[in-house]
C-alpha cells in the first residue's frame, strides 16, 4: 500500500514540474515561451491599449471617444445646422458616419484645435450621426 503512495507522489511531482513554464530574464527584455502574458497596472478601470513608443518602450494609451446622436435630439444640432462642436474632439483624429456611410473630407471637415465638425450639406431631421475620436492614428 505504501508503494502506491510513493508512485502516486512521484507521478504528481513530475506532472507539476512539467507544468512550470520557462521565464528568462535578460538585461532589458523578458522572453516568455508557451504561455500568455498578462500585464496588470494601476489603471485597470481605464479602457486603453498597449502602444509601442519606439526605442523599446511601451505605454498605455486611452481609447478615444464615440459620440452618436440623431439630428434634432436635445443637446445636439437641429435640422439645417452644419456645425457641431465638442471638447471630446479636441486634439484627436476623427471619423464621421452619416446614416451609416463614412463621410469623406468633402462631406464633413473637422478642426481638431477647436473640436468642431462642419457638415456639408447641412444636417437633415432624424439623420443618424456617429463620430469616433481617436487619440492616435487608427490603422
Amino acid at each position: 500500500m505504501g508503494r502506491y503512495f510513493i508512485y502516486a507522489f512521484l507521478l504528481v511531482s513530475c506532472h507539476q514540474l512539467k507544468a512550470q513554464s520557462p521565464l528568462r530574464m535578460l538585461k532589458d527584455s523578458v522572453k516568455i515561451t508557451g504561455v500568455e502574458m498578462v500585464i496588470r497596472n494601476a489603471t485597470k478601470d481605464v479602457k486603453s491599449y498597449l502602444f509601442n513608443n519606439e526605442n523599446g518602450t511601451t505605454s498605455f494609451k486611452k481609447i478615444g471617444k464615440a459620440i452618436q446622436f440623431s439630428v434634432g435630439t436635445s443637446g445636439f444640432p437641429v435640422a439645417g445646422d452644419s456645425l457641431y462642436s465638442s471638447s471630446d474632439l479636441i486634439k484627436t483624429n476623427v471619423k464621421i458616419w452619416r446614416n451609416g456611410l463614412l463621410q469623406s473630407i468633402n462631406a464633413a471637415s473637422t478642426d481638431s484645435l477647436t473640436g468642431k465638425v462642419i457638415f456639408r450639406p447641412a444636417l437633415i431631421q432624424a439623420e443618424r450621426i456617429y463620430i469616433e475620436a481617436f487619440n492616435s492614428i487608427d490603422l
